[in-house]
Order: C-alpha cells, then structure tokens, then sequence
C-alpha cells in the first residue's frame, strides 16, 4: 500500500505490536518507529530535504510524555509544505476523552483517527492517496 511508516508511541507494547500489523499486512515495505514525538520530528527536520526519507504515512499517539501528540501536531505544520503535503497523518490512540477527539478534529492533517490497538482492518480505512 505504501512505501515507508513511522510509529511514534511512548509505549513499547504498542510500539511493536503496531510495527508487526504493518509489516504483517504488507501495509508498508519500511517500517521505523518512535518512542518520543520529539525525535520524530527532529528526524522529519533532517529529512524534509530528502523525500526519499520521508514516510507516507505517520501513526501518532496521542498521550505521551515531554511531547504528546498535538505538540507534535503543532510542530509538524511548521515543516517545509513538502514535508506536510508528503507525510499522512493517523491518530492512534486509547483515549475515549470527547474533548481530545474534538481538538484531534482541529487539525485538517490527521487522515484518520483510530482507537488502539490497530487491526488489519483497520488498515483497510487508511487511504494516503
């Protein structure tokens, strides 16, 4: 379905549990991961001359520690527009919290919110074209 996926959970667990339905599902060739939103957008900073780097498509947590999903949200839209045009995003995320599904709803870039943990089918409802 897609070239390369970025993981970006502050929990092991999901973290890899996530990497293995992408890589199971043929959902992407390349698969990295995160543990912190911090170095994932310092990665993307480094990348955004390098499309080849890029991922197609980015699933994010949304809580995590130092820097949680919408910080990381807040900085992304601040990358290069070839960057933002380049890179989907997907929420994945425990919270059941109406207020964070709102505010995930102020950001045009999220393509999809899901709730964890992430299923194949899931991955059918994930359109990056």
């Amino acid at each position: 379905m897609c070239h390369s996926a970025i993981v970006i959970d502050d929990s092991d667990i999901q973290r890899h549990f996530t990497e293995r339905v992408l890589k199971n599902s043929s959902f992407a060739d390349e698969v990295m991961s995160f543990d912190s939103a911090f170095d994932a957008i310092a990665f993307l900073r480094t990348a955004a001359n390098q499309p080849d780097k890029l991922p197609d498509v980015i699933f994010l947590d949304i809580h995590m520690p130092h820097m949680d999903g919408f910080d990381f949200l807040d900085a992304f839209l601040e990358l290069p527009e070839q960057t933002r045009e380049h890179c989907a995003i997907v929420t994945l995320s425990s919270t059941v919290a109406s207020a964070d599904h709102l505010r995930m709803k102020n950001y045009p870039i999220i393509r999809k919110l899901l709730s964890k943990p992430l299923s194949y089918e899931m991955l059918k409802e994930v359109s990056i074209a």
